[in-house]
């Protein structure tokens, strides 16, 4: 392998790569600027929902008869400060599927608590029959799931206070919050606790933009070279075939650090920073220090995905052929992603060999302030080595002729016999499993 022959072709793919217009939009340009318009429309929903939920005024309705203790316990409500409403409708069920009202209220039948004895005595005090309410609403709309959720607390709130005033008259000597007080105390710092949000997101968000920015790349070195016909004049030059691969492999690795690079300072300018003002208890602990720790735990990463989309690429024989495998390869890399958000799963433990997912969740253990760094060195090395190996096994596959050429591929087609089934064997078993599975879900058994 000719390093000087190596260096000149990448110099060459990076340069036609910088004079791409859609290769510096996906792969940098829009890299910079989901961040803030991220933070920024998701700040701006958060603060609209709080907004129309103060301004709301709630409208219910009283369902049913034999309310006489509902309607006395919301006399004593101030239901025009809370913004609540009552409405007269005949149907309240009706009602509240048309969106006339927010929700409805109706007593519930007195119900028994069971019997009580004394010690003293073998015969038992008659059952208590104890009154309740029901509300009827739509979780699935916004506005009714919270107008529900705010009557309740006020209820409660009622209750507790009646129950206080009747203690009290009969003598209690303490208020009967104080009885059985709980006190909770969190150990972990509110730096700790928005880590672990942001070390459960940012895997995956990281991972989203490496496929969508590295694959403009992988399209354009293998599949492109292949549909623009440029692919045959590479090689009747003096380059060796592990030469011309290793190439395309370093274009898309440059593309796909430089992606996490530019994501991770826009993380640490927007945030680390204060460029954008986050929410009330929520403070991200992104320092430089912390920054440069992240870019290298996603190093290995980096060059897992370039692989994989190399490999996408070889098999394609056109742009619209390589979007197709991209796909599924998408998928394959974002599932081990998911990690962080399972809490049983810890980096401790066997998944420490399960590769990208063992970094996600060091990630997160790192950004949560619980690093255990032998461990973290570990899933570092076991990534790197997953990087490794595939990109040795990429390269001796990819020098293979039937993938690193357009016309040996459609030999099989003349041929028929064992080189077409050999071909078409695997892509049609998938294909009639599928179709297997899909089926299975309307069919049943």
């Amino acid at each position: 392998m000719r390093l000087e022959s190596v260096r000149c072709l990448l110099r060459t793919d990076l340069r036609i790569l910088l004079r791409s217009p859609r290769t510096l939009i996906v792969s940098v340009v829009l890299p910079m600027v989901i961040w803030p318009i991220v933070l920024v429309v998701n700040l701006q929903i958060r603060s609209d929902q709080e907004e129309r939920i103060a301004d709301t005024t709630f409208e219910f309705a009283v369902a049913g008869t034999g309310n006489e203790l509902l309607r006395d316990l919301l006399d004593e409500l101030p239901l025009d400060e809370l913004r609540f409403a009552e409405k007269q409708v005949r149907d309240p069920d009706r009602s509240l599927q048309d969106e006339e009202i927010h929700f409805y209220i109706r007593s519930r039948d007195a119900s028994p608590v069971g019997a009580r004895s004394d010690e003293t005595n073998e015969e038992a005090n008659p059952e208590i029959q104890v009154p309740g309410f029901e509300l009827y609403h739509r979780a699935d709309r916004e506005l009714s799931r919270e107008g529900t959720r705010k009557l309740i607390d006020e209820l409660e709130k009622l209750r507790d206070s009646r129950r206080q005033a009747l203690l009290e008259e009969r003598g209690f000597p303490l208020p009967p919050i104080e009885v059985g007080r709980i006190s909770v105390e969190d150990f972990a710092s509110a730096e700790s606790a928005s880590g672990l949000q942001l070390g459960r997101f940012l895997p995956f968000a990281i991972l989203l933009f490496l496929v969508a920015g590295g694959s403009v790349v992988a399209s354009d070195s293998l599949a492109g070279e292949k549909e623009r016909g440029t692919l045959e004049t590479l090689l009747t030059t003096a380059l060796e075939r592990s030469d011309l691969i290793l190439a395309k492999l370093l274009s898309i690795v440059v593309v796909a650090v430089a992606i996490t690079a530019i994501q991770l300072l826009n993380l640490l300018v927007y945030l680390g920073l204060g460029f954008i003002e986050l929410p009330d208890g929520f403070t991200i602990p992104i320092t430089p220090q912390l920054t440069l720790v992240l870019l290298v735990l996603f190093l290995p990463v980096a060059f897992l995905v370039a692989n994989a989309l190399l490999l996408a690429s070889a098999y394609a024989k056109t742009y619209k052929e390589a979007q197709l495998y991209y796909f599924p390869t998408f998928i394959a890399l974002l599932l081990p992603t998911a990690a962080p958000f399972l809490p049983t799963l810890r980096l401790q433990s066997a998944m420490v060999a399960v590769p990208i997912a063992n970094l996600s969740l060091a990630i997160k253990d790192v950004l949560s302030g619980t690093a255990d760094w032998p461990w973290i060195a570990a899933a570092w090395l076991v990534t790197g080595l997953a990087a490794t190996g595939l990109a040795r096994l990429s390269t001796r596959i990819l020098t293979r002729e039937n993938l690193i050429s357009t016309d040996d591929s459609e030999a099989a087609a003349w041929l028929g016999g064992e080189p077409l089934l050999r071909r078409d064997v695997l892509r049609w078993a998938a294909a009639l499993w599928a179709i297997i599975l899909i089926g299975s879900m309307f069919v049943g058994s």
